[in-house]
């Protein structure tokens, strides 16, 4: 989808560097509305609701650290795009884990190497 809106970005992205991810993220989690009176834009405070937007983030630390940030896979109903955190990679799915408390979404851990 990304390539077939912004394509120029996808191709910017993927010639200057070896490794691209795509990490889909909201820092609104939220759409604009018409602000009545003026016909402006804007967002409600209370409407703002963000979503993934500390993954870019986690996802930097982990691959530039060793050990400090644990990542794995989270349930589907939490996931904003099925897939997108392992797309590309032919060992998705095999050295992650999902741990539930039960106190809400899954913990998001990484193991590294193991392949267990």
């Amino acid at each position: 989808m990304l390539n077939q809106h912004a394509r120029e970005m996808v191709t910017a992205a993927e010639s200057f560097s070896k490794e691209v991810f795509y990490i889909p993220v909201s820092a609104l989690g939220c759409s604009p509305e018409i602000i009545e009176g003026s016909g402006m834009l804007g967002i409600r405070p209370r409407n703002i609701q963000p979503i993934w937007s500390e993954v870019p983030v986690l996802f930097a630390l982990h691959r530039c650290t060793q050990g400090l940030v644990r990542v794995g896979t989270s349930r589907a109903s939490d996931s904003p795009a099925d897939g997108a955190r392992d797309a590309g990679r032919p060992d998705a799915g095999k050295d992650a884990e999902a741990a539930d408390d039960g106190d809400g979404p899954a913990v998001l851990r990484m193991t590294r190497g193991t392949g267990t």
